[in-house]
């Protein structure tokens, strides 16, 4: 059995796909993957103002995000995860964005 935590994350970040696909190799015929699928969801949202003008990191995510953009020659936009967002927040309906199967 092989346990990831993808479960309330974007399913193909920080390249999980091929993290995942390269654990099946230690199963045993009968083997599963928990969990079996990953459905991320994406909505168009509306932020608060003092994240509208000038949108950040925390420090420890911030100095990582950092390092990406360094090491890809630059920032570029990215995509997040942001958990307990206020219904009243959305300006779209959630639709399925990505899914992914173990």
């Amino acid at each position: 059995m092989c346990v990831s935590e993808l479960i309330g994350t974007i399913g193909s970040s920080e390249g999980v796909i091929a993290i995942l696909n390269e654990a099946r190799r230690f199963l045993k015929p009968g083997g599963v993957m928990i969990p079996e699928r990953s459905l991320t969801w994406i909505a168009a949202v509306s932020l608060p103002e003092h994240l509208v003008g000038q949108p950040s990191f925390g420090e420890l995510p911030g100095h990582y995000a950092q390092r990406v953009f360094e090491r890809m020659g630059g920032p570029f936009d990215v995509r997040v995860c942001v958990k307990n967002v206020p219904a009243g927040s959305l300006v779209s309906d959630p639709r399925p964005f990505e899914q992914i199967f173990s």
